[in-house]
């Protein structure tokens, strides 16, 4: 190594690292610990200096987010004052891991923005999140027939109920009741995501039913669906607004009676006063240039 670049290594190292290793220290954040599980709480100190010349008041944001940005945010703000070089006093935040909490790689994630909200500096700090549970992505439809290409809520005495459960994750835990009008509960079996059930001799009236189901690795999950039987077809009336007479009034409007009020009465009223309008905008102009001409005769 050639003699004369020593002394700037040398240089280099008394003045320039240091002012880098002040860089980076603008932001101090400490962790009680590194790794979490499911109802453990992790507490992050935050203090900062004032990296600026001038007096520094703003807001010290605070947030804990996994990398994946999959849980939303939940930001804590602090207020501050401070001159110049001056480190504030250590703002403390806490976390408390859910069940439903994303496994891995977390981070707690500071900015300083001053009072006009602009990014003064910025820094984080990583920890790792362990044992969560994910939810079960299920659902369930009550059909009228086994491949469930019709769904239904209202089904009449003796015909029969399918209910089918759909979901990405196989080999689930499935346990179902269903409780009739009188208040009676019964089981049902599933096969391959399908329950069929009979409503010969059903009770007329309201029928709910429970769907349980869990798995390893994830957090139960509870459905719950209603249905009704009745003895007869329902015999319903209609009781449209809409006239289809050509015409809208009343309680008739573009949204409940298309046919009629979007090429009806008030479609033509808005027509007339379209017209009207224009009348009114041709005699003015018409008045206009009568007093222009009148006035050039007068000079």
């Amino acid at each position: 190594m050639p003699k004369k670049t020593f002394p700037f290594i040398i240089i280099f190292f008394l003045f320039v690292l240091p002012l880098f290793s002040s860089a980076a220290q603008i932001v101090s954040i400490s962790l009680d610990r590194q790794i979490l599980k499911p109802n453990e709480k992790i507490e992050a100190s935050v203090s900062f200096t004032n990296p600026t010349q001038n007096q520094l008041k703003g807001q010290l944001i605070c947030n804990f987010t996994d990398l994946n940005r999959k849980f939303p945010p939940m930001p804590s703000v602090e207020e501050f004052d401070l001159a110049p070089g001056q480190k504030s006093k250590a703002f403390n935040f806490e976390m408390t891991v859910g069940k439903l909490m994303p496994e891995g790689l977390w981070r707690v994630e500071v900015e300083v923005r001053d009072e006009n909200n602009n990014l003064i500096t910025e820094s984080y700090k990583e920890f790792k999140v362990i044992g969560t549970k994910k939810p079960i992505e299920a659902n369930v439809n009550i059909c009228a027939d086994r491949s469930c290409s019709e769904r239904k809520a209202v089904f009449v005495e003796n015909e029969t109920a399918y209910i089918k459960l759909d979901s990405p994750l196989t080999d689930l835990d499935i346990s179902s009741t269903i409780k009739d009008p009188s208040g009676k509960i019964e089981n049902i079996i599933f096969e391959n995501n399908l329950a069929v059930y009979s409503l010969k001799n059903a009770d007329e009236g309201s029928y709910s039913l429970w769907i349980n189901l869990s798995k390893e690795g994830y957090l139960n999950q509870k459905i719950e669906r209603n249905f009704a039987v009745l003895n007869a077809p329902a015999e319903i009336q209609s009781v449209s607004i809409c006239n289809a007479d050509g015409k809208c009034e009343g309680e008739e409007n573009k949204q409940n009676c298309p046919q009629d009020c979007l090429s009806g009465t008030k479609n033509k009223n808005s027509k007339f006063y379209i017209f009207v309008v224009a009348v009114l905008l041709i005699i003015g102009a018409g008045v206009m240039m009568f007093i222009i001409k009148k006035k050039k005769k007068g000079l």
